[in-house]
C-alpha cells in the first residue's frame, strides 16, 4: 500500500547513501537512504511513490536529530528509512506545520521560527541542499561531540581552521573534531590577493597605531550610524573599533581610545592614517602636538602603505557580512556585528605571532566560553 508521495525526486538508485539533506516542499514525509542517521526506529513494511510513479519499500521509521550551523538541533520525527532512494528528503510542508517559516531569496533558503534564525539551505543541483554542522556517521558523528570545527568555524566568524585546530591544541576552545567542507558563506564573502612586501614592526605597545574609517553610510543601523573607526596597535594587532554618525566625531573618538588605551598600557607615541581630512583637522594636530604624538600620513592614493588598517578593515567588512548571512540577518545590523567581530578577533590567534592579540595587550589568555 502506498502511504506517502515523494514529487521532487524522479530517480530510484542504490549506488548509495546520499550523506545531504535536501528540502523538498512537495514531499508528504521525511526520508532517509541511510539507517545510520537514525537515533530510533521501529520496523514497518509500506512503500512510497516517487514523481515517475515508481515505488521505494520503507524498512523502519524513525527519529533523525540533524545539527544546522546555528548550533541549534532539528528532530525529524517519524522518517521513512527508503535505501534505495537517492536523496534525504525533508519536507517543507511538515516543517512549515511545524511552525518553521521558510524564506527564499537569491538561491537561499533561510529558515526561522518565531523570528529566530534556525538554519539556512542554498540551492544546488536543482533543490535546496540544507546546510548542516559536518555529521559523519561512519564514526558515529565523532562520538556524539557538540563541538565540531564546523561549529567553532561558524562561532569564531568564519576564520580559518587551521587557526581554530591551533586553538584547540592550546586549550583556548573545547577539543573539536572533522573537518570543513567547502565553506560557502567563505565563498561568498572572502577574496585573496596577494600580500605587499613585509616593513619591520614595533616592538612595544602603544608605539605605533594605526586607523582609518570604513564606510557603511549605504546600510546605515537603525539608530543613523553609516562608519565605524578602527585603532590597531601595530605590535599585537589589538584593535579598538568605534561606530560613527558622522565623520566628524572622528576626533572625539581618537580622544576616548587615547584615555582608554593609555589607561590599559602605555602612552601613545605616533599615530598612522590616510590623507582623510578627519586626521588633517586643526583639532586633530593641535591635540598631536599638544600631547607628543607623531601624526604620521600616508601618500595620496597608495592604501598599501597604511594596509595595517586597510586589512584590518577588509577583514571586518568580510567577518561582518559572514555573520550577517549565517544569521540570515538584515544589514542595518552590521554595527552590532562589527562589535562583535573585534571581540572576536581580538581573541583569536594571530597568524605570525601565535598568540592572541588579548594576551599581548592584557598579559593574560583570552576566556573563550563566553561566545
Amino acid at each position: 500500500m502506498v502511504t506517502d508521495v515523494i514529487a521532487m525526486i524522479a530517480q530510484v538508485t542504490v549506488l548509495g547513501a546520499d550523506s545531504d539533506w535536501w528540502v523538498d516542499t512537495g514531499a508528504t514525509c521525511y526520508v532517509c537512504s541511510n539507517k545510520e542517521w537514525f537515533t530510533t526506529y521501529t520496523l514497518t513494511s509500506e512503500v512510497v511513490m516517487v514523481s515517475n510513479q515508481a515505488q521505494a519499500e520503507v524498512q523502519e521509521i524513525g527519529t533523525v536529530v540533524l545539527k544546522p550551523t546555528s548550533g541549534k538541533s532539528l528532530t525529524l520525527q517519524d522518517v521513512k528509512h527508503v535505501p534505495a532512494i537517492a536523496k534525504n528528503l525533508i519536507s517543507g510542508g511538515l516543517l512549515c506545520n511545524a511552525g518553521l517559516r521558510m524564506d527564499i531569496n537569491a538561491g537561499q533558503m533561510v529558515m526561522s521560527i518565531k523570528g529566530t534564525y534556525f538554519g539556512k539551505a542554498f540551492y544546488t543541483e536543482g533543490m535546496f541542499k540544507l546546510q548542516l554542522v559536518n555529521q559523519s556517521h561512519e564514526i558515529n558523528a565523532i562520538a556524539h561531540s557538540d563541538y565540531t570545527l564546523e561549529l567553532w568555524h561558524n562561532r569564531l566568524g568564519h576564520v580559518y581552521c587551521k587557526t581554530i585546530n591551533k586553538m584547540s591544541s592550546l586549550g583556548l576552545i573545547s577539543k573539536c573534531g572533522g573537518k570543513v567542507e567547502k565553506c560557502e558563506v567563505c565563498a561568498q564573502t572572502k577574496i585573496t590577493r596577494k600580500p605587499f612586501p613585509r616593513v619591520n614592526r614595533s616592538t612595544d605597545l602603544l608605539e605605533l597605531v594605526h586607523s582609518d574609517i570604513c564606510d557603511f553610510k549605504q546600510f546605515s543601523t537603525k539608530v543613523g550610524i553609516k562608519y565605524f573607526i578602527t585603532f590597531i596597535d601595530d605590535f599585537s594587532k589589538y584593535a579598538f573599533v568605534y561606530l560613527l554618525k558622522s565623520k566628524y566625531e572622528a576626533f572625539e573618538k581618537f580622544k576616548e581610545f587615547k584615555a582608554e588605551a593609555e589607561r590599559q598600557t602605555g602612552q601613545l607615541k605616533r599615530i598612522r592614517s590616510d590623507q582623510g581630512g578627519e586626521y588633517r583637522s586643526h583639532e586633530f594636530v593641535s591635540f598631536c602636538k599638544e600631547h607628543g604624538i607623531i601624526n604620521e600620513t600616508t601618500a595620496p592614493y597608495s592604501p598599501q602603505s597604511n594596509g595595517v588598517a586597510e586589512r584590518k578593515n577588509k577583514m571586518l567588512t568580510k567577518i561582518i557580512n559572514s555573520m550577517l548571512l549565517t544569521a540570515g540577518l538584515p544589514k542595518c545590523y552590521w554595527g552590532e556585528a562589527a562589535l562583535t567581530t573585534t571581540f572576536i578577533l581580538n581573541r583569536v590567534l594571530y597568524a605570525t605571532s601565535g598568540i592572541t592579540a588579548y594576551e599581548l595587550w592584557f598579559k593574560v589568555r583570552p576566556n573563550l566560553n563566553i561566545i
